[in-house]
């Protein structure tokens, strides 16, 4: 744009799954392993096409559609809790985006759908130094484009 004033960055936020860690393949193969457990035999190709970043109780609501049952009470929480435990051995970070943040001279936060709960335990992933502040936002606004209703949240 000719003529267009450069605004300063004064703040970065990014999505965190495929963006700052790669947990949606993790994601997905606990979800094929939780459905076996209860006698339910997907594959992954099933999962991408079906549940991927759809929340947990659009999940659960295709689930019954499509197979005309729904899942026991402990099946989101036994899903969790797997998943949960992956993360904790198995999860990494993208690569190159450890140097990026070291990078970055502005303040950074994490921007999600994913539970807090979830979120707290892939923050080891990010560097300890440098300036940064972290948040969760759930719903449609994690995945809005823009950036200003972030801030707020970010910001704490």
């Amino acid at each position: 744009m000719a003529g267009a004033r450069l605004r300063k960055i004064s703040l970065v936020i990014f999505d965190c799954d495929g963006v700052l860690v790669d947990s949606e393949y993790l994601s997905a193969q606990v979800l094929v392993e939780t459905f076996a457990e209860i006698g339910v035999n997907i594959d992954l190709p099933f999962v991408y096409t079906h549940f991927l970043g759809h929340s947990f109780s659009s999940v659960a609501a295709k689930f019954a559609k499509l197979h005309g049952t729904g899942v026991r009470e402990s099946f989101e929480s036994d899903y969790r809790a797997s998943l949960l435990r992956r993360f904790s051995t198995e999860l990494e970070p993208m690569p190159g985006v450890i140097e990026v943040l070291d990078s970055l001279a502005v303040p950074y936060c994490v921007a999600t759908g994913s539970s807090r709960r979830c979120t707290a335990n892939r923050s080891p992933t990010a560097p300890q130094s440098g300036p940064a502040v972290s948040c969760t936002i759930g719903g449609s606004a994690a995945s809005s484009p823009i950036a200003r209703p972030f801030r707020p949240a970010c910001s704490k």
